[in-house]
């Protein structure tokens, strides 16, 4: 939870005026494109959810397609895309749920402060991911990731904190966005 050297939110905080962007944007972009590519293989995703059995991403290969979306308790835009938006996750996968499923990856706090701070050990954690299910009940597994946060680290660099991807039957990254909107997510899942 300490700041990264390059970060999204400095970069556009400096994008000068006149829709020109700051010199940050192109190391961001590779950063973003480097990790869980395209038309490649997924990086593994398994551990222990907060409801029950692990989740493993290998389970659904040759069966469904995967939305993976990671995120936190301390990221606005990942709660109120949970059930607020429209459409909002829930209400895709009960539209899709037939053919995709989903899981939500509790990362680190995105913003940690004084109601919701940086997790220092998995029992922290598990509270947090507890009660971002409390506050947005969702049906789809929520993987809690590693302290060091390991799922996260395979897939994308923590300076993003709520990106979604999109991973086939057949096990290969498929779409991928930096900031979860789920907006954009029907013409993706159809």
């Amino acid at each position: 939870n300490t700041p990264h050297p390059v970060s999204w939110s400095r970069a556009w905080q400096t994008d000068p005026l006149g829709g020109a962007l700051s010199d940050q944007w192109p190391e961001l972009i590779a950063s973003f494109r480097a990790r869980a590519p395209l038309g490649r293989e997924a990086p593994p995703l398994r551990g222990e959810t907060l409801d029950g059995p692990a989740f493993d991403l290998d389970a659904y290969r040759g069966r469904k397609s995967v939305l993976v979306v990671f995120g936190s308790l301390a990221c606005p835009p990942c709660v109120t895309n949970i059930r607020t938006t429209t459409p909002s996750l829930v209400s895709l996968y009960e539209q899709y749920s037939q053919a995709v499923e989903f899981c939500y990856v509790y990362t680190r706090e995105a913003h940690p402060g004084s109601r919701i701070g940086a997790h220092a050990s998995m029992d922290e954690k598990r509270r947090n991911a507890a009660r971002l299910r409390e506050q947005e009940p969702f049906p789809f597994p929520l993987l809690i990731d590693a302290l060091d946060g390991a799922n996260q680290l395979a897939w994308v660099d923590p300076q993003f904190n709520n990106p979604v991807f999109l991973v086939n039957r057949a096990g290969i990254v498929v779409y991928k966005s930096a900031w979860l909107d789920a907006s954009e997510l029907p013409q993706v899942l159809d």
